[in-house]
């Protein structure tokens, strides 16, 4: 599961995480919120939740998200979790610049959906994001491992040990297939 303050990166990490692991990726933005900011039909709600829990089901899935409604379900069934608790006025930058870039950037607007426009509202609620509730949330689930990001620099290092783990599994592979 990818979680934390909206534009922190979330949506960016698990698409680059999922290209890289080849994790099947579900954003639940994408499902919920219309380009606009307005919730999709709210009578589709409960089709949401149950598509959530056939999907945690799987034994392999990436979630993009908070969704509060349905983050037990979720972590309930999840081994990982990336925490993004970047600072607030990283975030609200992250926002702005995808205001800006959204046309080119990985949550493009599909399918004749409005592009994103700013939302006051939603700048108050990336300034009033409860990082600390959300990681004592975390830890309600001790089996849980859990990466916290408290700077986009920490992305980087993340994915370089990733790279490098991937490639020393390469390796050994070929080794035992020389073998």
């Amino acid at each position: 599961m990818v979680v934390g303050s909206p534009g922190s990166g979330k949506s960016h990490f698990s698409t680059e995480l999922s290209y890289r692991t080849g994790l099947p990726l579900f954003h639940l933005d994408r499902n919920l919120w219309s380009g606009d900011g307005a919730m999709r039909d709210p009578a589709e709600a409960q089709r949401f939740v149950e598509w959530q829990a056939r999907t945690v089901e799987d034994d392999e899935w990436i979630f993009d998200g908070n969704y509060n409604g349905t983050m037990n379900l979720r972590l309930s069934r999840a081994d990982t979790v990336f925490c993004f608790g970047l600072p607030r006025l990283s975030c609200l930058f992250g926002y702005l610049r995808r205001l800006l870039f959204s046309p080119f950037s990985l949550d493009a607007p599909r399918n004749g959906e409005q592009r994103e426009r700013f939302n006051f509202k939603f700048v108050k609620h990336i300034w009033n994001f409860k990082q600390t509730a959300l990681i004592e949330r975390l830890q309600q689930y001790p089996d849980l491992r859990v990466f916290v990001f408290r700077r986009r620099a920490d992305v980087k290092r993340f994915f370089d040990a990733l790279e490098f783990n991937l490639a020393a599994r390469r390796e050994a592979r070929l080794k035992d297939f020389e073998g």
